[in-house]
């Protein structure tokens, strides 16, 4: 999926001349991370309420570096202590901690 992903931009990128913000969501925020391995027309990241970040240190993690491109993650609902009695919070707190991490 993520050399589709790339394939598209860079064949976008020879029509316009101009770098693309890639914007995820969800589980789509992994090929997203694996994307920027396969293309150098990606100028930033938008993750919304992405599944995960990559690992630091990660083939991907090291790809996002060498091509300086900028990541904003946006979370939403289930973060915090205060949604504790919400069966999915954990999880959303799991998802929020890899990417400060990252």
């Amino acid at each position: 999926m993520a050399k589709a992903v790339a394939a598209t931009i860079d064949e976008a990128y020879q029509k316009t001349g101009k770098k693309f913000i890639l914007v995820t969501h969800s589980q789509g925020g992994n090929p997203g991370w694996e994307t920027v391995k396969y293309t150098d027309n990606i100028a930033a990241i938008v993750a919304i309420e992405s599944g995960a970040a990559p690992v630091v240190g990660s083939e991907d993690y090291q790809a996002m570096l060498q091509n300086n491109i900028p990541v904003v993650f946006y979370y939403g609902d289930y973060i915090g202590e205060e949604f504790s009695d919400v069966p999915v919070s954990e999880m959303w707190a799991m998802m929020k901690s890899m990417a400060y991490d990252f």
